[in-house]
């Protein structure tokens, strides 16, 4: 006597299910990663800063980061926030926009060193500073990283401190013969290109071509970081025009004084010449 078919290799096919029945076909699991390629990935070879965001110079021009302020206001403090998701992070389509913050960065008092420091968890832990270096014809920048359990005293400048070195800025800033400067890692490889902003010039943005692909934590400091070399250069000429202003204003009473002094001479009283 032959046995009924229970479905396997050969036999009658299963019933089927309550869903094909009524003609409701549940979503398949791919349905969500088909709808996640029609929106291709951003190309992070080449951004630039417009106002406060930073998106691709190539199409999609879908903003990347935004500033808090205008990199030349005059702010002394820029928070900088990431507006698309990491692509390691598959639980970034449910953020809150709000939480995007990223890092903020202002200048170490009387100093000319930016200190970066993270505002979520996803930032690296402790403090970053952005240090000038200045060479005998060349002039540059260097990001250290200097961990959260490191003391006042081990910190950037100090003696025997832990800081790790993650970028070096090199270049010329030569005003006539602009070239693009050089972002490398601590190992001396060439990560980015920057082209200086030029103060002044119509259709003049900051561009940074990213030569090397960067994790997408390291991506983070690296714009960061541009950012604040941008930000520290204007604050650092905004405060040379004040002091030139200053300047000018003290020469102007001294003329001033010294035109009453001989007009007056000590007595107040004209002098007859």
């Amino acid at each position: 006597m032959a046995r009924a078919s229970l479905g396997v290799a050969g036999g009658d096919p299963p019933p089927p299910s309550y869903e094909e029945t009524i003609g409701i076909v549940p979503p398949t699991a791919a349905a969500p990663a088909a709808a996640t390629r029609a929106q291709p990935a951003p190309d992070l070879s080449s951004i630039t800063i417009d106002g406060t965001l930073i998106y691709p110079t190539l199409p999609p021009a879908t903003a990347l980061y935004e500033l808090s302020h205008d990199l030349d206001a005059g702010f002394n403090k820029v928070d900088i926030s990431r507006l698309v998701p990491r692509t390691t992070d598959v639980t970034t389509t449910s953020m809150n926009p709000r939480d995007k913050l990223i890092y903020e960065f202002k200048q170490v008092i009387f100093s000319t060193t930016v200190e970066i420091t993270g505002r979520r968890r996803s930032a690296v832990s402790g403090t970053l500073y952005l240090k000038p270096r200045i060479g005998l014809l060349k002039q540059g920048w260097e990001v250290w990283h200097t961990p959260a359990s490191s003391t006042s005293s081990q910190r950037v400048g100090g003696g025997g401190h832990p800081d790790a070195l993650l970028f070096r800025l090199k270049g010329s800033w030569n005003a006539r013969r602009p070239e693009p400067l050089r972002w490398e890692d601590a190992s001396g490889s060439l990560v980015a290109l920057e082209t200086v902003w030029q103060r002044g010039e119509d259709n003049s943005r900051p561009r940074l071509q990213i030569l090397s692909p960067l994790p997408d934590g390291m991506m983070d400091i690296l714009v960061t970081a541009w950012c604040a070399r941008i930000w520290i250069g204007q604050q650092l000429r905004l405060a040379e025009e004040r002091e030139r202003g200053v300047s000018n204003f003290r020469r102007r009473m001294a003329y001033s004084s010294g035109v009453r002094r001989d007009l007056y001479g000590g007595s107040g009283v004209v002098r007859r010449f």
